[in-house]
């Protein structure tokens, strides 16, 4: 419940068109978007209108003014001017680029004195899907690496002076694909949260082994599987060796069959074996409907004591009105709520 509130809230916020970061908070931590940028830096903004401008979290879009986001000079000129005393300068930014150029000179970038002088770091990589190039951009102070993502590249260079993160910090890592599961040299000792995504074909036994070499799996808490080749079988394999999943999210046509019956005796599985769900985001055919969710929200079922709320990926006002009336036809929750958001539909209890 407590995850659903807190999404909400977040949805909230991002509609909201009032973010704003009190005057005392400026000087200590500032974030921009790049149409920010734009607007601030063409305007003699005086310093309490800047406060208005300056959101107070980090967000990325991609606008006109996308390409400011590079300007090292551009930056330096607006803190100096306005912001003499900022003490976090944190930026992650991702740019769709067919210009070999922009990548190249990235290390020419946010290496003079100023940024020294401030000890603001960064890096950058470079990789490519198909005829597209793409660039990662981000601030390496350990203060901002929460989140690390391991990217299918094809190439990475680091910006001059280069500090890396702390990867003793790192709590959520993404793997974009198996490619680079196998060339990743780095150990994340307190992650508790795993992405997967892209392609992972390799055996089992083999992923887990690369797995466990770049953080360990008994500690995860969170665990997430959004790939192509990556089984039903495969899952309730990854499940053994992370006892302490509490919530899993698999996106994959292989998990739900078109037979209703396979698709309810893996559920019946998965449950079985997660018994510690507190939390489960699931896409299921409209015929298996009724089938499932009065399996997961059966009230003697041990296997789901924990599960308190869940998630169906494409919602909508029909089957909101199909849950409802389960629920009530059933008996099946005493005290709980429901909510459309953005085409996903919410249950808790």
């Amino acid at each position: 419940m407590q995850q659903i509130r807190e999404q909400e809230q977040a949805e909230a916020n991002t509609r909201s068109s009032s973010s704003v970061l009190p005057s005392t908070t400026l000087h200590n931590t500032a974030t921009s978007t790049a149409s920010n940028v734009e607007r601030i830096h063409s305007s003699n903004t005086p310093n309490s209108e800047l406060n208005a401008k300056i959101p107070a979290k980090p967000t990325v879009e991609k606008t006109k003014a996308a390409k400011s986001y590079f300007d090292a000079n551009r930056w330096e000129r607006l803190i100096s001017s306005y912001m003499p005393h900022l003490r976090i300068f944190d930026i992650q930014h991702n740019d769709n680029s067919h210009d070999q150029m922009t990548c190249n000179n990235l290390n020419n970038l946010f290496i003079s004195s100023f940024w020294l002088q401030h000890q603001w770091f960064f890096t950058h990589q470079c990789y490519s899907r198909g005829n597209w190039k793409q660039i990662n951009f981000y601030s390496t102070n350990p203060y901002r690496r929460k989140h690390y993502t391991i990217y299918d590249e094809i190439e990475k260079e680091n910006c001059l002076h280069n500090q890396e993160a702390n990867l003793d910090l790192v709590d959520h890592v993404h793997i974009q694909g198996e490619k680079t599961m196998l060339s990743c040299l780095n150990y994340f000792p307190n992650a508790t949260n795993l992405t997967l995504s892209h392609s992972f074909n390799k055996s089992i036994d083999e992923t887990i082994i690369n797995l466990n070499r770049i953080l360990p799996l008994i500690q995860l808490t969170k665990l997430s599987i959004d790939c192509d080749g990556f089984s039903f079988d495969k899952v309730i394999e990854l499940i053994h060796f992370t006892p302490n999943i509490h919530t899993l999210k698999v996106y994959s046509m292989n998990l739900y069959k078109i037979d209703s019956i396979l698709s309810i005796q893996k559920t019946k599985l998965l449950i079985n074996l997660c018994h510690r769900l507190e939390h489960i985001n699931i896409d299921i055919l409209w015929q298996d409907f009724e089938s499932i969710l009065q399996l997961l929200l059966t009230k003697n079922n041990n296997n789901t004591c924990h599960l308190c709320s869940l998630c169906l990926k494409y919602g909508s006002k029909r089957m909101r009105k199909k849950l409802e009336k389960l629920i009530k036809s059933k008996n099946l929750l005493d005290n709980y709520s429901i909510k459309l958001i953005r085409s996903k539909l919410y249950l808790w209890w």
